[in-house]
């Protein structure tokens, strides 16, 4: 026992590493956010709206990552973890050194084009955790990564929103040295956990577009895929267009827009840090993100029906427990996936991400525009999310009989 304990300690360093280096970038990825649409604002000397500015800047890094993102995969199989994830850092670090310089719109838009070719950090860090935690571990790894990043996520903002008080670009400034430091912990610190014999000799090319790559995966897998994908276009949701519609129906304040904001993103990080992990090793990863998707469905619709202040207020905060879907899922894919294969699938995983949210974009604004300049009633706003959440229940309950446990 003393010698598995002793030989379990560097795949725990290394999962910690990872860990690590998923927070700061996601920090440092985060800081924007806040102070973004205000600095574009300030920079728009035209008459297009700054809001499609802003869309624009996220759409376009989006849909290159779409595209990409199952590439880079296949170059962490072929090149190595550690080299992706030196080549991510760095471009997000020089993106964030020059949105602090830049004096016009389009240098952010050529920043989203550099984003969208580099951001490779999560998928390349879930890789490389796939290289050394087992099989029984990944559910409880993956969300160890997936909480480090929405926990980054929250805490940027945060920082970024402070640090704007003082200088609109300083949260700029910070992120580039949040980015340095990162990429100094990467070279570092960070090994290789893909030998050279374990590595693929796949070219890159048309073979390596996202929908190539989920047609070469088996039913299976492509039926998690295809969940992952739902999950994550309904997590889109919160940080958009709840916030519209709270504002809108309840004329919430910008308090308790952060207040239930802040909840939300506790409930999804505690959830892949602890309780994922934690529910895997009694349930099968299968029936965790089949719950988790359910338990999320029953409160969106609560969302969108109640009408009390604690009921709407919980049912935006335990609306978070859909993210418990990512790590259980994405786990249930990569151990059906070879080991060769892990830095592909991963890509295909963050393709899917950046589709998503194109989608959620796509389909939910024309919809609440619709529904909120012409209701009637303001009940009839909260109709969108009472209909998100019966389709789910309806497609976990086709799908439930549908899917094995194991691929056969």
């Amino acid at each position: 026992m003393k010698k598995q304990a002793l030989s379990a300690r560097p795949e725990n360093r290394h999962i910690i590493l990872i860990c690590a280096v998923v927070l700061f970038e996601f920090i440092s990825f985060g800081i924007a956010n806040p102070i973004l649409p205000q600095l574009i604002g300030d920079l728009n000397q035209t008459t297009i709206p700054t809001a499609a500015y802003v869309f624009a800047i996220f759409l376009v890094s989006d849909t290159i990552h779409f595209f990409w993102a199952p590439a880079l995969g296949t170059l962490s199989d072929r090149l190595g973890r550690r080299r992706i994830l030196v080549v991510s850092v760095i471009g997000l670090s020089i993106g964030s050194t020059t949105r602090f310089f830049a004096d016009q719109i389009y240098i952010f838009l050529l920043v989203s084009v550099v984003y969208g070719f580099v951001s490779a950090t999560l998928s390349t860090a879930m890789s490389s955790a796939s290289d050394v935690a087992g099989k029984d571990r990944r559910t409880v790894v993956f969300g160890w990564i997936t909480g480090c990043a929405v926990s980054g996520y929250t805490i940027g903002p945060i920082i970024g929103g402070i640090a704007s008080d003082f200088d609109n670009r300083l949260p700029f400034l910070i992120a580039a040295i949040i980015g340095v430091l990162n990429l100094l912990f990467v070279v570092f610190f960070l090994k290789e956990t893909l030998p050279p014999e374990k590595r693929q000799k796949r070219s890159i090319g048309l073979n390596s577009l996202p929908f190539a790559a989920i047609g070469r995966q088996p039913r299976y897998i492509k039926m998690m895929l295809s969940l992952f994908f739902l999950s994550h276009f309904v997590m889109s949701m919160p940080h958009t267009f709840v916030v519209i519609y709270l504002i809108d129906r309840f004329s919430w304040s910008g308090t308790m827009i952060g207040a239930g904001l802040a909840m939300h993103m506790f409930v999804s990080a505690f959830g892949q840090l602890v309780i994922s992990g934690w529910l895997s090793r009694k349930w099968s990863e299968l029936k965790v993100t089949l719950v988790s998707i359910v338990v999320s469905a029953i409160f969106l619709i609560l969302l969108g029906l109640g009408d009390l202040t604690f009921i709407i207020l919980a049912s935006f905060a335990l609306f978070g427990i859909i993210a418990m879907v990512i790590p259980a899922s994405a786990s249930l894919i990569s151990v059906n996936t070879p080991p060769e294969n892990q830095g592909e699938i991963q890509g295909v995983l963050a393709s899917m991400m950046g589709l998503s949210r194109i989608v959620s974009f796509g389909a939910f604004g024309p919809v609440f525009a619709i529904v909120l300049d012409r209701s009637a009633s303001p009940l009839f706003s909260g109709l969108p999310f009472v209909f998100v959440g019966v389709s789910l229940l309806i497609f976990v309950a086709w799908v439930r009989n549908r899917i094995p446990q194991q691929p056969a």
